[in-house]
């Protein structure tokens, strides 16, 4: 499961990507409070999907490690 978590205290960079085993530590490396937070669930397919850009070459999208 992949989590969506925005800093609704922040006007910049307050956007990121994380698992839900991860949640806890990746907010502690950032600073951020979890009552700052708002999580979201993001789809799979939006994470792991193999794409073709405007150039025609096929790419993969890396998953949160």
């Amino acid at each position: 499961m992949y989590l969506q978590v925005t800093n609704l205290k922040l006007a910049k960079f307050n956007q990121i990507r994380t698992t839900l085993n991860n949640l806890k530590t990746d907010l502690a490396n950032m600073g951020w409070n979890m009552s700052d937070c708002s999580v979201i669930e993001l789809r799979k397919e939006l994470v792991d999907s193999v794409y073709k850009g405007v150039d025609g070459k096929t790419s993969k999208r890396f998953s949160v490690k």
